[in-house]
């Protein structure tokens, strides 16, 4: 258990890491356009509804990784709010 939780907290943290990977891009040019908006989004819920899972079960494999997924995402969000892209395309 310990193994494989650990291996997949690994891999869970880097998909949420994923789309700050644009954020040199972001800073340079000033606008968030080239951040995934859909994926970030999907990804906030989604660790969210794990997240409250994890808490209900005292499970720190759920809760650790998607709290963290939770934070991460809420950064990436806010690049939309502090550098808005000229028109948001949801569905790129």
């Amino acid at each position: 258990r310990l193994l494989m939780g650990t291996a997949q907290n690994c891999c869970s943290i880097a998909s949420f890491i994923a789309p700050l990977s644009t954020l040199r891009i972001v800073f340079e040019h000033r606008s968030a356009e080239s951040v995934p908006f859909l994926m970030t989004m999907m990804n906030f819920f989604s660790s969210l509804s794990w997240f409250f899972y994890g808490m209900l079960i005292h499970d720190k494999f759920v809760y650790f990784p998607n709290g963290l997924g939770v934070l991460l995402s809420a950064l990436t969000f806010s690049l939309f709010l502090v550098y808005p892209p000229p028109r948001l395309d949801v569905f790129k």
